[in-house]
């Protein structure tokens, strides 16, 4: 019998929608997951179909096609 490995689930925050001052020059919805400070930004392009951009908590931009793993929900299910 083989055990498929699951990371952890992050846990979205409510949208909070920003519209002037953003990087992209897009209208953008963030989300905070409060379990590891990772910002799920949805990047809303006037023509076009909207990406995803990623955050850590400190703030660095994360590189990756998928979702990033939630390391604090991992940390706490290890112990």
């Amino acid at each position: 019998m083989t055990t498929t490995l699951r990371s952890p689930r992050h846990r979205w925050s409510d949208r909070t929608t920003v519209v002037d001052g953003t990087v992209s020059g897009c209208q953008e919805t963030h989300r905070r997951c409060p379990q590891c400070g990772l910002i799920k930004i949805t990047v809303h392009p006037p023509h076009g179909l909207p990406w995803r951009v990623w955050r850590t908590a400190a703030g660095a931009a994360w590189q990756g096609d998928r979702t990033p793993p939630c390391v604090a929900a991992a940390a706490a299910e290890a112990s």
